[in-house]
């Protein structure tokens, strides 16, 4: 699980899912299938407890509590107690899935005590957990349950992302796409797995963060059509990720054009923006959206079973990386143009002209265009 960003919602609140027990009174020495009520409240930072919604229905559950059990008002009864007593609570997959069904579609992220932000999508139980407690007030014992992030044992927010670009999570100096020749840049051409995968695959190993993937060469490759591709190491960092579905020894075809939608899994699980593969492409569209790295087009569609093109996907990069509002001059203050890299091509009357700039071009610790650094290309393929 990676974090989306560190930008705070206008409304922080805890998750809390309460359970309301009955007292049973002295003289009774038997309750069984006692509906368990579970409840998401939302614990505001500022203004308190509120009643977000009741999710009851799908997790009610029964409890049974021992034949010779009584409890008496003001009796002694331990949290320890009370947990010996209740032979089965509500598994915490399904309490995490009702909590993404509710908030998923209405734009809530989930942040951490930091401020940094996950998709709803996270809440899985390879992630989180639900810590229980048990107290006693207003003539009910009560079971409240608040969700914690295995990474940091520490209890998670939910919050209205606002739309805003996450703060970026990467970082990269390079110029990662280059043209198909010197002089042509093919901006409206489509862009091919393998492709999409390598920048993907780059990014991450420039920043450190691909998850315990280790290259060896000297395996055979996962995928048979990708032996001694330039592009193998990428493909199998993805497949590592869990971002495929084809079967290992298969054939994946990394020239194939892809779409926006499968590149919007590609980066969402490459780059850790969620760990959950089995989600819908509109699932991770809706995810890259809320951190702000795309937009609808004029009808607000995300357009996501489209091939994507080369400048779509750069303007997307260049968000990731924080480059959309870099510069276009060097520490000389010369002016960057297509002309400066010899592309004829680009004319500087396109939407993406300036993008296409700014992904081809290298920049140094000032955020100057830095044209020596461009002709570097950092080696992080692994290929030999």
């Amino acid at each position: 699980m990676k974090a989306i960003g560190k930008k705070w919602g206008s409304l922080m609140m805890a998750v809390l899912l309460f359970v309301s027990v009955p007292v049973l009174a002295a003289d009774t020495k038997k309750q069984t299938n006692t509906a368990v009520r579970f409840y998401v409240e939302c614990l505001d930072a500022q203004d308190g407890l509120m009643l977000i919604s009741n999710v009851s229905s799908s997790l009610r559950k029964d409890i049974k509590l021992d034949a010779d059990f009584t409890l008496s008002v003001g009796g002694e009864i331990t949290q320890q107690t009370m947990l010996s007593y209740i032979t089965k609570t509500p598994e915490i997959e399904k309490v995490l899935k009702k909590i993404q069904q509710t908030f998923q579609k209405e734009g809530y992220v989930v942040y951490a005590q930091d401020g940094t932000r996950y998709p709803i999508s996270d809440l899985t139980p390879q992630n989180f957990d639900v810590e229980w407690n048990y107290m006693y007030f207003d003539s009910h014992w009560h079971i409240n349950g608040r969700i914690i992030d295995l990474a940091t044992n520490q209890p998670v927010y939910i919050g209205k992302a606002d739309g805003q670009p996450a703060t970026p999570q990467y970082t990269s100096n390079f110029a990662y796409i280059f043209g198909y020749n010197d002089t042509t840049m093919g901006a409206q051409g489509n862009l091919l797995r393998g492709e999409v995968c390598a920048m993907i695959h780059r990014l991450a190993k420039q920043n450190d963060k691909r998850g315990g993937f280790v290259y060896n060469a000297s395996k055979p490759p996962v995928y048979e059509d990708i032996a001694g591709e330039w592009f193998r190491s990428a493909i199998e960092y993805l497949e590592h990720r869990g971002a495929f579905d084809t079967k290992k020894g298969g054939n994946i075809y990394p020239y194939a054009a892809v779409t926006r939608g499968e590149t919007f899994k590609l980066l969402c699980i490459g780059l850790g923006f969620t760990s959950n593969p089995a989600l819908t492409v509109d699932d991770y569209a809706q995810i890259m959206k809320n951190a702000g790295y795309i937009q609808g087009d004029e009808n607000g569609s995300l357009n996501v079973s489209d091939l994507i093109t080369r400048a779509e996907f750069c303007a997307i990069y260049n968000r990731v990386i924080g480059r959309e509002d870099a510069g276009l001059v060097t520490k000389d203050g010369e002016k960057i143009t297509a002309e400066t890299y010899g592309f004829k091509d680009l004319t500087g009357n396109e939407w993406y002209y300036e993008t296409m700039l700014k992904a081809t071009s290298a920049y140094d610790e000032d955020g100057y265009v830095d044209i020596a650094l461009r002709a570097v290309r950092n080696d992080l393929d692994d290929y030999q």
